[in-house]
């Protein structure tokens, strides 16, 4: 039995610090206590509920409404989806490879953003972009190449190239993966982008593309987001768009010969739509990133 338990859910979307985010995963080692406590009860302790009465009754079956947008195949559509700045293309070797492995290389690059033309130096690619990623950095884009392809094939997942609208040029990729219609949920994971976009409207205008189609299209409950728990750049990011923590899975996976706890993070459909909900705050958010393009 793991003895960290998934901590209960935390909304931090309307003032994200890394402070509740650090506060949420040291929670762990109490929760760790007590399930020691409860486990090393007698049988008959009285905080041990027991006996078929102590189960909770099944709850009621879902809508029919609801349960038919599980009709859905589990390899998602590879479908344009198009923003005011960017469009999620889907990915292409033969259109997007080269180009996004220079702009994740550690090259010093040049490119279009939001209709602003923007330049890097060279950098450490490995800290920048693929620290926390399955794989990279990559020395050739034939490398880079195979690792995209596996999301290509991935049988419940695809990737789509974040590519700018002004120079049809990508800029990063980004998946929906784990995708589970008979549970109505998918995650969105495996993003990266470019130095040249970081810090810039591109993330919360993917996101907004991304959302629209979950929830607004395929009428999914739950639509999830998971990094690496060291990942604080990523928290920040999950956390400024809305999504809940929830807590985190030890020892979760190997990667790159580490051991990764995972934490999760989750948008549910209620939480999606109700009235000053993760719609609303994504639709200011995407405003406020308007505005300051505007002032340029």
């Amino acid at each position: 039995m793991n003895n960290s338990p998934f901590v209960s859910g935390l909304a931090l979307g309307s003032a994200a610090t890394l402070g509740a985010v650090a506060a949420l995963l040291g929670a762990r080692a109490l929760l760790a206590s007590s399930s020691s406590s409860l486990l090393s009860s007698s049988p008959s302790s009285s905080s041990v509920p027991s006996g078929p009465e102590a189960n909770l009754p099944p709850p009621a079956c879902l809508p029919d409404e609801v349960l038919a947008a599980r009709r859905r195949a589990v390899k998602p559509d590879a479908v344009v989806l198009s923003g005011k700045h960017i469009e999620l293309v889907p990915y292409s070797p033969d259109h997007h490879l080269d180009l996004l492995h220079l702009r994740s290389s550690g090259a010093a690059c040049t490119g279009s953003v939001a209709g602003e033309l923007r330049s890097v130096s060279e950098y450490d690619a490995e800290a920048v972009v693929w620290r926390y990623m399955f794989g990279g950095p990559f020395e050739s884009a034939d490398d880079l190449g195979r690792y995209l392809q596996r999301q290509v094939d991935a049988p419940n997942g695809t990737p789509w190239a974040v590519v700018d609208k002004t120079s049809s040029e990508p800029l990063g990729i980004v998946n929906l993966m784990n995708c589970a219609p008979d549970h109505l949920k998918v995650e969105i994971g495996s993003l990266w982008l470019s130095p040249l976009a970081q810090k810039s409207i591109v993330n919360t205008e993917l996101m907004v593309l991304l959302a629209d189609l979950v929830f607004e299209v395929w009428h999914f409950r739950r639509f999830e987001w998971k990094c690496d728990a060291r990942n604080r750049r990523s928290q920040r990011a999950a956390c400024r768009l809305g999504f809940v923590a929830e807590g985190v899975q030890d020892c979760h996976f190997i990667i790159k010969d580490r051991s990764r706890d995972t934490a999760w993070f989750r948008i549910l459909d209620h939480e999606y739509y109700e009235a000053g909900g993760v719609k609303d705050r994504l639709d200011s958010l995407l405003a406020a990133a308007e505005a300051k393009i505007a002032s340029r």
